[in-house]
């Protein structure tokens, strides 16, 4: 059988082009007009938000399978990357300025101690180099987004 579905009208702004979408008794979204899943929460229609998203499932899909790895390294990296994610979600769900600037600085912040650990990691030749040099980027990318965040706030 079915999940049942509420139609909940939306603003536009709630993730949903046609302002509606159906709402599985799960809390599944579907765009009833389009028939897509729709997104709910501002901070998941970031770019930045997707780009660090994919860091975090490239390395914790990295991690679950390098049980070779130090325990201790392994899930700091692990509370790092997820760090980066949960804060920038946080942080785009404050009021003020400067709640915001500062959950991005520790997104941020977060970015550094998992790229010192992948760098580690390298050095003492525990990850591959074509890993390494994927993940690197796509933490520098999400480093430079995250800062390019940090300093819009001071135009607004």
């Amino acid at each position: 059988m079915g999940e049942a579905l509420v139609r909940i009208p939306l603003s536009p702004r709630s993730g949903c082009e046609c302002g509606s979408v159906s709402v599985s008794v799960g809390g599944n979204f579907q765009c009833s007009m389009f028939n897509v899943q729709c997104s709910m929460f501002d901070f998941e229609k970031l770019e930045v938000y997707q780009v660090v998203k994919n860091q975090n499932v490239k390395a914790l899909t990295y991690l679950t399978k390098a049980t070779d790895l130090d325990f201790y390294i392994r899930d700091q990296w692990k509370r790092a990357s997820l760090s980066i994610l949960t804060n920038l979600a946080e942080g785009t769900g404050r009021m003020s300025t400067q709640d915001k600037k500062h959950y991005y600085t520790m997104a941020r912040g977060s970015v550094f101690e998992c790229t010192a650990i992948l760098d580690l990691l390298h050095e003492m030749k525990l990850v591959e180099d074509t890993f390494y040099e994927d993940i690197y980027s796509g933490y520098e990318q999400c480093s430079k987004m995250l800062l390019a965040m940090y300093r819009s706030m001071d135009k607004q």
